[in-house]
């Protein structure tokens, strides 16, 4: 073969992959708008960028903008890429062979240069296999406006899950769902975000839709609504301060409060325990008022309230045992009104120090003032308790009332409720049984689990952390939380969300999250655009905006 027939064949091989290339290209996407840069050396590596140039006319045609998706089909490798455009650069002809301008004259053929773009890669199907981007981009590659089907498995949306909003394209929305998988829910979810910039939302657009047993821990009454409109439950841990004037009044109240004055209640009963079924027009749902037995939680307290020290948390289930043997034929006997009076004796027959006596004694007049312990319906009776995994649904914990009352009576209302679940689920789990998911929602997750608190009391908060979280997603426990003061948070909520979500925020609160390199597009981004980070998708960071409720 001579030199030239040589040369010809190797032409012609390289026109050959140029063709294939774009046969590529255009089964996977809408059209072919321009090529990899042939001006200027293509490298990739340390960071992910790459120029390319789209010709003036296709510019025309398909404007493009910062965010854009932009699809690449490789020549040598055969491999497809992902890619985003973070800038873009026009430049007039004169600038481009370095003219000087004289004058102010008008040329609009010097304006029919190339549109410059620098993209960022985000991923490659190499051999049928989603991965991060890895192989030389070849000059001349060609460039094409990705379909939703080729966006939506370089990204690895799960085909199953909860669709919570569309993948954003620069400002606007792809008709590409942006889904919350099992997996994910089970490895926690984080979510911040200042007020109003659609928390709350998505929030509901995530509960609305689950098909999982849920539970929403509500501390201001924003989720009441949803309980209602979706035909589900609104649990309400009451005081004693709460039911002065009777059960029917302070359920009048909570109607009122919710604007649902003309509503119709019937009293019924659910797993024993005192309900009321309030319907108003096509709406239908139960209201179910509830508060603690002492004899029945008492094991649960050391482990949910934080204010026990390690020794008290240690002695206090065990002297209260002893205590309900040696005097009572029938727990419910010992109260949280007369622990003192009947088992005060047994701290000194058992020799405890007079720091862990203390810090016991402290506690029960700390509980007792809650109100949230038996609480009297006078003559001997006493406000019930509902086992959670027997209220199947969608369940929101309704804590404005407590809230009224403390921070700290919300808290352990709801680390009961949440140590409720766990134990049930543990109880399968280490029978053998199938556990199923259950979601608990956190609402301002801060209330519930702070960062600031003096060290023994945070070792007790983390421990109570571990217990639902680490201990809690192979049992079916998957959290998703929500705070608008991610700094206020306990360290290990964040090391334990492997998925975070950031509406719009400040720089701080994003540099907690290690989210800080978005504040420029979240500091002043418009209600319901989110970032999210996980490690559940195929590519490390997502820009979506969320669905609205309703």
């Amino acid at each position: 073969m001579t030199s030239q027939e040589s040369s010809g064949a190797l032409q012609g091989n390289l026109r050959k992959l140029i063709e294939d290339a774009k046969e590529r290209a255009m089964k996977r996407g809408k059209k072919i708008i321009g090529y990899v840069t042939r001006v200027e050396p293509v490298s990739y590596g340390k960071e992910n960028f790459i120029k390319i140039e789209i010709p003036f006319e296709n510019y025309v045609k398909d404007t493009l903008r910062v965010g854009n998706f932009i699809g690449i089909s490789l020549l040598v490798s055969k491999s497809l890429m992902l890619g985003r455009v973070r800038e873009v650069e026009r430049s007039d002809l004169m600038a481009i062979a370095r003219i000087p301008s004289i004058g102010l004259a008008e040329d609009p053929t010097s304006l029919t240069t190339p549109l410059a773009l620098t993209i960022e890669l985000i991923s490659e199907i190499l051999e049928g296999e989603v991965l991060p981007p890895s192989s030389p981009v070849d000059p001349q590659s060609p460039v094409f406006i990705p379909s939703d089907d080729f966006i939506r498995e370089n990204l690895g949306v799960p085909s199953n899950g909860i669709e919570v909003g569309k993948v954003l394209e620069g400002v606007k929305e792809r008709e590409v769902g942006l889904t919350l998988s099992e997996e994910m829910l089970r490895h926690h979810i984080l979510i911040t975000g200042t007020t109003g910039s659609g928390k709350t939302n998505l929030l509901k657009v995530l509960t609305s839709s689950s098909i999982y047993d849920t539970s929403i821990f509500d501390v201001f009454g924003d989720y009441f609504d949803l309980a209602s409109e979706r035909r589900g439950y609104v649990l309400i841990p009451i005081s004693e301060h709460n039911i002065k004037g009777g059960i029917n009044r302070f359920i009048d109240l909570v109607l009122s409060r919710s604007k649902l004055r003309g509503a119709r209640k019937a009293f019924v009963e659910v797993e024993g325990i005192p309900s009321y079924i309030i319907r108003e027009g096509e709406r239908e749902f139960h209201i179910i008022p509830f508060s603690f037995r002492f004899h029945e939680i008492y094991e649960k307290l050391s482990e949910v309230n934080t204010l026990f020290s390690v020794q008290g948390s240690y002695f206090f289930p065990i002297i209260t045992k002893k205590c309900i043997e040696e005097h009572f034929s029938d727990p419910e006997e010992l109260t949280i009104h007369n622990w003192e009076e009947v088992c005060n004796h047994l701290m000194d027959d058992m020799k405890l120090a007079n720091s862990t006596k203390e810090n016991i004694s402290r506690n029960i007049v700390a509980l007792r003032s809650l109100g949230i312990i038996d609480t009297s319906l006078g003559e001997g009776r006493y406000v019930g308790f509902p086992r959670l995994e027997k209220v199947k649904g969608l369940k929101v914990i309704d804590l404005r009332w407590t809230m009224e009352v403390g921070t700290r009576a919300a808290t352990i209302a709801s680390f009961i409720l949440a140590d409720n679940i766990f134990t049930h689920k543990d109880e399968i789990y280490k029978s053998g049984g199938e556990v199923e998911t259950s979601l608990l929602v956190f609402d301002e997750a801060h209330e519930f689990f702070p960062q600031g608190q003096r060290e023994e009391n945070k070792e007790a908060l983390e421990r109570l952390i571990n217990r639902i979280m680490r201990l809690g997603r192979v049992r079916g426990i998957a959290t998703v939380l929500a705070t608008h003061r991610p700094e206020d948070l306990n360290d290990l909520i964040l090391t334990l969300t492997n998925t975070k979500i950031a509406l719009r925020s400040d720089e701080s609160s994003l540099r907690k999250i290690q989210m800080e390199e978005e504040a420029k597009f979240l500091e002043s981004s418009p209600h319901g655009f989110a970032v999210m980070k996980t490690f559940a998708y195929k590519v490390n960071k997502i820009y979506f905006k969320s669905n609205k409720y309703g």
